[in-house]
């Protein structure tokens, strides 16, 4: 077992979150550990490994805005609806399933 140490406000909110979903705050612990080792796992499958110094500065350098015309050229437009998306939860389930399974990660390579 393993021991974490939170804050009184995190163990607040997990208990908060623990009596709205109705799963104990183990349970709730245990899926969003299940969920970051995915994270980690996805982020370090990253085409070219680890982001270096350079390009997370490039990345947070600004960018000018776009205009109007190059919004809808770009297709930046919509909503859920437009990507035919009813349930936007059951939505990123399945990608997270899909995604999953083309990196073979299943909880036994997780761990």
């Amino acid at each position: 077992m393993v021991n974490i140490v939170i804050s009184p406000t995190t163990a607040e909110k997990l208990q908060e979150l623990s009596n709205q979903s109705g799963k104990t705050v183990d349970e709730l612990l245990t899926i969003f550990l299940e969920e970051y080792q995915v994270i980690q796992k996805e982020s370090a499958l990253v085409e070219g490994g680890v982001w270096t110094a350079e390009e997370i500065a490039e990345m947070l350098q600004p960018k000018t805005p776009l205009t109007g015309k190059e919004i809808v050229a770009l297709g930046l437009l919509g909503g859920w609806a437009d990507m035919e998306i009813e349930d936007s939860v059951e939505w990123l389930q399945r990608q997270r399933a899909k995604r999953r399974k083309k990196l073979n990660l299943t909880p036994q390579a997780i761990s």
